[in-house]
């Protein structure tokens, strides 16, 4: 795989072709006013784990294989899970035997990219030792990302990812530098709040 590619979405050539992208805050919080997340969002970007308005929530990684290579393709995605199954995580978090942990059902709950609406999929959270994000396994579905889970995907979908992504990111910062991580507010701005 090319390290670089050539978009042909603005004719330039971009010399990074990501193999990964995150979204750093679960999408109910772009939904949030500054003034509306006091009090209601707690979120520990290190740890990757939010509470907001009572929902809990856990950072995991989505990787998709790469045919014909040993590598993976990785999203960085929340996932809700209930309230019982977050304090059983927390209780584990330290302990060294916690990759030996049941998985942990759990909801997709992000948008991103040029899927159809994947919020609401079901996930197995897969935990992983101490310092590690835990893994997430979509549930058998129709939906494309089960697919590309499932199955793997190949370089040109890699670029289309990225001009996906990258596009929409760059219109929004200008000049700004950018590294690479989507936040609730560069993928929706100003949305609105849900009702």
């Amino acid at each position: 795989m090319a390290d670089g590619f050539l978009c042909i979405k603005c004719g330039q050539w971009h010399d990074k072709l990501p193999l990964g992208w995150g979204v750093a805050e679960p999408i109910y919080v772009a939904k949030l006013t500054p003034a509306e997340r006091v009090g209601r969002v707690q979120i520990d970007h290190g740890a990757g784990v939010a509470i907001i308005d009572g929902k809990t929530f856990i950072m995991g990684l989505l990787q998709i294989p790469l045919r014909n290579s040993e590598r993976f393709f990785t999203w960085t995605l929340w996932v809700q899970v209930a309230e019982h199954d977050m304090e059983n995580i927390l209780a584990n978090w330290t302990n060294p035997r916690r990759a030996e942990m049941e998985p942990t059902p759990s909801i997709l709950v992000d948008y991103f990219c040029d899927y159809p609406e994947c919020d609401r999929l079901h996930v197995w959270v897969h935990h992983q030792e101490p310092g590690k994000r835990p893994l997430l396994e979509l549930l058998p579905c129709e939906h494309p990302l089960y697919k590309e889970q499932t199955e793997g995907i190949d370089d040109i979908r890699v670029r289309e990812i990225a001009m996906a992504m990258y596009h929409p990111m760059a219109a929004r910062l200008g000049d700004q530098p950018w590294d690479g991580v989507v936040t609730p507010e560069l993928l929706f701005g100003d949305m609105m709040k849900l009702d």
